[in-house]
């Protein structure tokens, strides 16, 4: 048997309070997913609620990031665009419940397609589809998003000593830089936020993109970092815009410093640090941005 992580035993806890504040059923809860968020469908209702168990933003500004996540897929749903939908059954709002901004999804059946290489080729006229989709958003969008919380995240580290203090002293090195930089970028536009060729579900209906807890306005890059060329080359083919190798080279910058910081997690999610620890080896083999 199984055994349940602390963040799991507690999401079980109020989605059971939450669950049966509407009326839902709480006989079989099934947690899908257990790491930055807890997934658990409400089985056999067609609901899934996430259930953030790391965050280290303000409530408030959790609660209104989840709002745009589900304004955003909301909208996409009625220009007929294949994302995870919010639920029908619960009112689309985020619903918190002792301090957790809990977000409602309409479970759909779905397949592991894995994360070989090739899967991820085969998404890329998706991800030019959801950019050209986002460019007729009407709502408003928070920027540069993925990077909030990033500095307090570092301090966590050096705290935990999750990583040796070179690592952490460069990665707040290159923040400061990444910061300098992006302010002068121009021409922001919607973003998934990130990578939505990786957060994706196979249905017997299609491909979802899913995931959009860091939409917001950014390059477009952002949404591109880890693309091989071959990737890059579909995303363009299929109608997505030329990339700018500067604007993508920053972004990579950028995605390294939130890999550092979220080594913050580790104590909680231990299964993280080896995880990452590919990516953090080949971080440290390339040159500090300055």
């Amino acid at each position: 048997m199984t055994t349940m992580s602390p963040r799991a035993e507690r999401a079980l806890a109020l989605t059971t309070t939450l669950a049966t504040r509407h009326g839902l059923p709480t006989d079989d809860l099934r947690v899908l997913h257990d790491s930055f968020s807890v997934i658990v469908h409400l089985a056999p209702a067609p609901v899934v609620l996430r259930v953030p168990t790391l965050t280290v933003v303000p409530l408030a500004d959790d609660v209104a990031q989840r709002q745009r996540e589900l304004d955003v897929s909301a909208w996409l749903v009625e220009q007929d665009f294949p994302v995870v939908a919010p639920s029908d059954l619960l009112p689309p709002t985020v619903h918190v419940v002792e301090g957790v901004a809990i977000t409602a999804w309409r479970w759909v059946e779905h397949r592991d397609e894995g994360f070989e290489a090739e899967v991820f080729l085969r998404r890329m006229p998706l991800v030019a589809r959801l950019h050209r989709a986002l460019e007729d958003y009407p709502g408003d969008l928070a920027e540069w998003v993925p990077l909030e919380g990033c500095e307090s995240m570092l301090d966590d580290v050096a705290a935990s000593e999750a990583l040796p203090g070179e690592d952490v002293a460069r990665a707040r090195r290159e923040l400061a830089v990444v910061r300098e930089r992006c302010s002068a970028v121009d021409g922001l536009v919607p973003t998934h936020g990130d990578a939505p060729y990786y957060n994706a579900l196979v249905t017997p209906h299609g491909t979802l993109v899913g995931d959009l807890e860091h939409v917001g306005l950014a390059p477009l890059e952002w949404d591109l970092v880890g693309c091989s060329e071959e990737m890059l080359e579909a995303y363009t083919a299929a109608g997505g815009a030329t990339p700018d190798p500067e604007r993508l080279s920053l972004m990579a910058v950028a995605r390294n410093v939130q890999l550092v910081a979220a080594h913050a997690f580790v104590a909680s999610v231990p299964e993280l640090g080896p995880g990452m620890a590919p990516l953090m080896q080949a971080w440290r083999e390339t040159p500090e941005i300055t």
